[in-house]
């Protein structure tokens, strides 16, 4: 996969302004359906999770790399299913 698209830094620095830029996305999302699967692309890497021996495949464990425009996009609706899931579970 190549590298494309902005950073988290710049989507949080710029959140305010990308506002409506990403609203537009979303309007024409539902217009006209699911975005390609480039959309949607990943890559799943492994990283060392202590200073003990990296040789061993226990010391690592999985991180999904996934364009920020796609986080965002598949956030939104688990923000809002989890909104109701709350006021329908009531915690103890």
């Amino acid at each position: 996969m190549e590298s494309y698209g902005f950073t988290g830094e710049f989507h949080q620095t710029l959140k305010v302004e990308l506002i409506l830029t990403l609203l537009n996305l979303i309007q024409n999302l539902k217009v006209e359906g699911i975005p390609s699967n480039h959309f949607f692309e990943a890559i799943i890497t492994s990283i060392p999770t202590t200073d003990d021996d990296i040789t061993k495949k226990e010391n690592y464990r999985p991180i999904f790399l996934m364009r920020i425009d796609g986080k965002i996009l598949t956030k939104i609706p688990a923000n809002q299913i989890k909104q109701y899931i709350e006021k329908i579970i009531q915690q103890p």
